[in-house]
Order: C-alpha cells, then sequence, then structure tokens
C-alpha cells in the first residue's frame, strides 16, 4: 500500500484483516459507497472512490473530511442526521440507518440510504465511524413517478386500465413492497410483496377491500394509517413479522397521497430487512468471541506469572533436596525427589495448556513464519480433544511433510474448526475414530487429511458449505462462517480446502499448503548455547513489577551471582545512572508507570553498551505494540514460565570470563 494512502484507510484495512465479518457486513451493505471517520477528530474522514462518484467526483477533486460530507447533505436532512450519530454513538441499541439527500456535482439530488455502526474500545467508547451507503435515487424518482401516475389515475380512472397494468406490472419488480389505499382507506393497489408481508393470498382480490379487514397484521397498523391520512409521515423500523413460517424483520413508511391539496389515501412502503438484521447478529457475536479472546489472552499472562514463580521455587527445592540427600534417609530422599518431579510434570502439562490457548485466542494471527505442521496439529489437538472424545477415537497417521510458511495461529485455528466439525458429525458409537494424515505430495507441498466416520454430507449441501453463512448446524452450534472462514485463511496462505464425502460414509477434508522457502528461517528467539567453562560470579539486575516472580528468579541466580531486585523501571534507571555496574539486566516487558519497553528505549538512549544488556522475561506479549516491540530488538528474551537451567546457562553466557 503506498504511503500517500489515507491513515484511515489503512486502519480500515487492519480491522477488516482482524474480522472476516466485518468484511461480509461492507460487502452486503456498500453497495454505492463507505465512509469511515475519527470519532475524536470529527475532521478526519476516508470516503471511498465509488462514494465521490457516486456524487460525481474524482478520487483526488474533494478532501476527505467529515465536513465536507456533511456540508453536501441537504439542509432539511442535515439534523437529522446528526442526531442519529450522536445516539448511535452513546448508545450501539439506536440504530444508525436513515435516507438522506447528498448534492451531486451537477447540483441535482442523490437519495441515499446512509447505514452506520460504531467501532468501540474496550471501555464501550465510540472511536471510530463506518458507515454505508446505497444509492436509492432510481428508487426514489420510480416512487415519485408512481405517486404521478397513482394522481393521473385519481383524476382519470375512465380508460386507464392498460396503464394500470403496466404500473402493477412495474411495482411488483420492485425490491420493496407497495400498498395504496384510498381515502377511506380501501385497497387500491397492492404489490406481491406487499401480499407476501402481510400474509395475504391473493392480491388482486383484496382491491376494494379495508385494508384492516384483510389480513390482522394491517389492524395491529390502524394507527399508523391514521396518522398517515391526516398528512404525516410515520416510520415503523424493525418489526417483527412470521412470513412463510419462519421470523422476518420489517421497516414500514406510511406516507400521506395528496391531491390538489387534499389528502387521498395512504402509500405504504416496505422493505424486508431480515439479512441486515442477521448481519448484525453475527457482528455482535463475533465483537463478544474478540472479547473472549482479549479476556483469555489476559488469564494466560496472569497464569503465566504465578507458573513462572512455581516453576523457579521448584527447580530451587529440587537443588536444595540434592544437597540433603546425604542427611536424610535413602527412602525419604527418593520420596522427596519423586513429589518434585511430579510437580514439575504437571507444571509443564499447564504450561502447555496455557500456551496453546494463548496461541488460539490471539485476534489478529501474527507474521506468517516457518512451521512444522505436526506442531500446529498437536496443539490443535489439546485445543479440541475434550470435543473429540465424546464421540470418537482419534487416529494419528503422520508422515513426512515439509515445513510450511504460515500464520500459525491461524492454521490452529483451521485445524480446530476441521477437528470439531467432524467430532460433532459423529454419533456416540465404539468404531468411530478421526483419522489425521500428514504426508508430502508429489509436487513437494504439505497435505493434512482429516478423515471422520460421520453422517457424511450430501452433494447438495456439500456444493454450500464453504458460502459465508450457511449451515446445518443449530444457532447453538454455529454461524455457518467457520468453513468459510478457513478456506480463506488456507487461500492466504497460498493453499487449497476441500472436501470429499458420502452420506453416511463419513467425510475427509484436505488441507494443501506450500512447502516453505527452505533459506527461510524461524522468527521464534533462539536460547544462546551454555558456555563452554565456568563464568566467574556476574552482578545482575531483575527488574519486575511481580515480587513473587522477582524473588524467585532471585532464588534460581544467587547461588552464582550477585542479585539485585527492584520492582519498578524507575528505580533501575536510578540503580544504573548512579553508577551501578550490572553485567545482566533482567527485565520485565509489562509493568505500571513505565514498561520495560519504555526503560529499554530510555536505557538505548543513554548507553547503547547497557541496553544490550538487558534479558526481556515476559508472561507473552498481550498486545500489539508489545509484539512490534519484540519484533524490532533482538535481545534475548524468555516468555514465563522460563526454564530455570535455560536461564542459568544463558546468564552464565552473557558474564564475562577472567
Amino acid at each position: 500500500m503506498s504511503q500517500d494512502v489515507h491513515y484511515l484507510k489503512k486502519e480500515l484495512y487492519e480491522q477488516l484483516e482482524r474480522s472476516p465479518e466485518l468484511f461480509d457486513f461492507i460487502q452486503a451493505g456498500s453497495l454505492d459507497g463507505i465512509w469511515y471517520s475519527n470519532v475524536e477528530d470529527p475532521n478526519e474522514e476516508w470516503m471511498s472512490d465509488e462514494f465521490k462518484a457516486l456524487l460525481g467526483y474524482e478520487e483526488d477533486e474533494i478532501p476527505n473530511a467529515t465536513s465536507w460530507r456533511t456540508q453536501n447533505i441537504h439542509p432539511e436532512d442535515f439534523n437529522a442526521e446528526l442526531k442519529a450519530y450522536r445516539l448511535h454513538c452513546a448508545n450501539s441499541s439506536f440504530p444508525y440507518d436513515l435516507v438522506l439527500r447528498y448534492r451531486h456535482k451537477t447540483g441535482s439530488t442523490v437519495w441515499v440510504r446512509s447505514r452506520g455502526m460504531a467501532i468501540r474500545d474496550e471501555a464501550g467508547k465510540a472511536i471510530r465511524f463506518l458507515g454505508v451507503h446505497t444509492n436509492l435515487t432510481a428508487l426514489k424518482n420510480a416512487e415519485e413517478h408512481v405517486v404521478s401516475v397513482l394522481e393521473d389515475l385519481t383524476l382519470a380512472r375512465d380508460g386507464a386500465k392498460e396503464r394500470y397494468a403496466k404500473l402493477i406490472t412495474v411495482i411488483d419488480k420492485a425490491p420493496v413492497g407497495v400498498l395504496l389505499t384510498t381515502e377511506d382507506l380501501r385497497i387500491e393497489l397492492m404489490s406481491a410483496r406487499a401480499a407476501q408481508i402481510y400474509q395475504i393470498e391473493d392480491a388482486p382480490s383484496a382491491a376494494g377491500q379495508s385494508v384492516f379487514e384483510v389480513s390482522p397484521f394491517i389492524k395491529a397498523q390502524r394507527s399508523f394509517y391514521e396518522k398517515a391520512l391526516e398528512g404525516e409521515d410515520v416510520q415503523l423500523l424493525n418489526v417483527k413479522q412470521q412470513i412463510n413460517f419462519e421470523d422476518n424483520y420489517v421497516n414500514f413508511h406510511f406516507s400521506p397521497v395528496r391531491s390538489q391539496d387534499k389528502t387521498v389515501g395512504v402509500l405504504v412502503v416496505m422493505e424486508n430487512v431480515t439479512e441486515g438484521k442477521r448481519h448484525q447478529s453475527l457482528l455482535a457475536r463475533s465483537e463478544r468471541m474478540v472479547s473472549v479472546g482479549t479476556m483469555a489472552a489476559g488469564v494466560c499472562h496472569e497464569i503465566n506469572n504465578s507458573l513462572a514463580v512455581v516453576v523457579a521455587n521448584l527447580d530451587y527445592l529440587a537443588k536444595e533436596v540434592r544437597d540433603l540427600s546425604g542427611k536424610i534417609s535413602v527412602a525419604r530422599s527418593q520420596e522427596l525427589n519423586e513429589a518434585l518431579v511430579e510437580a514439575q510434570d504437571s507444571s509443564e502439562r499447564i504450561q502447555c495448556i496455557v500456551r496453546d490457548l494463548r496461541t488460539f485466542s490471539k485476534a489478529d494471527g501474527s507474521k506468517p513464519v516457518v512451521v512444522d505442521v505436526h506442531h500446529s496439529i498437536e496443539t490443535a489437538i489439546n485445543m479440541s480433544l475434550g470435543e473429540i472424545r465424546r464421540t470418537a477415537k482419534l487416529v494419528k497417521d503422520f508422515g513426512t511433510p515439509p515445513e510450511v510458511m504460515a500464520d500459525e495461529t491461524h492454521l490452529v485455528q483451521i485445524l480446530v474448526n476441521l477437528l470439531v466439525n467432524a467430532a460433532q458429525s459423529i454419533k456416540s458409537g465404539a468404531d468411530n475414530a478421526i483419522r489425521i494424515v500428514t504426508k508430502k505430495s508429489s509436487s513437494g507441498s504439505a497435505i493434512i487429511e482429516i478423515h471422520d466416520t460421520g453422517v457424511g454430507i450430501s452433494n447438495d449441501v456439500r456444493k454450500r458449505i464453504f458460502d459465508p453463512f450457511f449451515t446445518t448446524k443449530s444457532d447453538t452450534q454455529g454461524t455457518g462462517l467457520g468453513l468459510s472462514v478457513s478456506r480463506g485463511l488456507v487461500e492466504n496462505m497460498g493453499g487449497t480446502l476441500h472436501c470429499k464425502s458420502q452420506p453416511g460414509k463419513g467425510s475427509t477434508f484436505f488441507v494443501e499448503l506450500p512447502a516453505a522457502n527452505k533459506k527461510l528461517v524461524s522468527a521464534q528467539p533462539t536460547q544462546r548455547p551454555a558456555p563452554q567453562q565456568q563464568a566467574d560470579r556476574g552482578r545482575v539486575l531483575v527488574i519486575d513489577d511481580d515480587k513473587t516472580v522477582a524473588s524467585a528468579m532471585s532464588r534460581v541466580l544467587r547461588a552464582e551471582h550477585d542479585v539485585d531486585v527492584v520492582n519498578a523501571a524507575n528505580d533501575a534507571l536510578m540503580k544504573i545512572r548512579s553508577g551501578e555496574q550490572y553485567d545482566v539486566v533482567l527485565c520485565d516487558l509489562v509493568m505500571p508507570k513505565m514498561t520495560g519497553m519504555e526503560f529499554f528505549d530510555i536505557l538505548t538512549h543513554e548507553s547503547e553498551e547497557c541496553a544490550k544488556k538487558v534479558v526481556f522475561i515476559t508472561g507473552g506479549a498481550s498486545s500489539r505494540e508489545a509484539h512490534a516491540f519484540l519484533d524490532r530488538v533482538s535481545n534475548q528474551r524468555f516468555y514465563k514460565p522460563f526454564n530455570p537451567r535455560q536461564l542459568r546457562d544463558s546468564v552464565r553466557a552473557m558474564v564475562p570470563h577472567t
């Protein structure tokens, strides 16, 4: 993306990468343009080329500014737009959905349906606003034409049968339902779509009848018809209506029909907005899932901090027990060692669970790296094993697939989705199994096959399983986005995802990914090798706001080194500025007041040599800023819970030898 692209456009692309549902919302609603504004700075706004073209302008003819857009709204619509915008920003339950008139470059009027949604921060405050436009000009012109024709019909009914038939044909083709009444509220005209919404089986036979006699749904709207007769325009939004035994949502617009300054009937225009409501529901569910992922990442960070203390202290106790081996009985020493080994094994299992949960909960993924597909499969198995165990046994048939270049977070997400789908397709039974096969294709790519003994998929359904929102599951089990999103992620990695299935004989999903370039190396930081000779006693500074973690690190190292501990980065800076010399500085990444990132940047500015001695100890980069920082710096880092032996080896390697 070129540097001259507006920054809000770049930011919108980032939002789309994190939320496929947001892209679906835009695709469904933004037929004629998008605008994306900074709520905190109202003059900052990006407008799509389609929106500018809708108003007759080239891309570079008008500025990307809220003021330009709002100044071109019809004066009679401006206050309504501003009110809807402010209400929605304050409370998402107030919809931003209204019809506006814009001024075209030529001076003509462009009718637009403007829909929008606020994007909020974790506190629920609106920080950005996304708007989508649908051009209603042709529809409005047609509506005006309908009214004009109706006036002609009112003035001269005789000889108008042919024109009336043509009018019915035009109205039946419109994307909205239309109903016209006389002054005494008898049906004069009803389109097929209006009859469907009101559940009237024979629309032509309803002509001449009172609107309140042909349908109980119309009877419930009596007050709105009466208000329109009195000359008032009335809107009724998101009315829940049963159509073909399914819940639908309909917007109604009641308008007076006037002729020679007299109200002669009521025109009702109705629009089925069920699909839009469904998209809004899926967006809300997506936001909740993002919140759950964020919460999971935070919980993992806290568990890692506490687990680091447990692991370090178990290592310390193991050393102490070895030192006591000559002072207690052999049986007692053996029992203590067994208890410590069991505790260390359990802590390692907890560490694996937390690591897998953290990998799966990353909302925005990570940079593509060289990935071992077997490692990703094991992570996915750990995440979905509870679902698999209820219905089937798991069989691994691993070959020798090549490494692939992929975003491991997304690869795990794909595999979890396929494994859970396989488990949910199986009815409990002794012979049921899910088999995972890996191999190398004849072209050198990696192939992952997931076979199940489930109910299988019919040909008609199989043709649609990768379509967005298509699902055969209940609302509590799925949204119809899993396979669609999974295929998109696989294709982004340069691969393919397809399925083979027969009803009653199970299904097989095939993931094929291109092999990684052998010249590429994994982005994972490597640990420095242990020193080949005994190091001198060094000076180590430990910085961690969690006192228990800092104490545990000190306990691991103090047998070989002199260790100073501080619980704030500011205190560490004061020590270094006062002339204290350290061979190694172990620094937590995320701390209150001053983070490890800020500490490092200040230290780099004051003493690059000292900054090279910093080793980061982190419970996991929980923010985009932290991810970017770790990508930027080359300093060694350990992830909590750290391995005490590796930490000791690394510190020894950094301490100068005499």
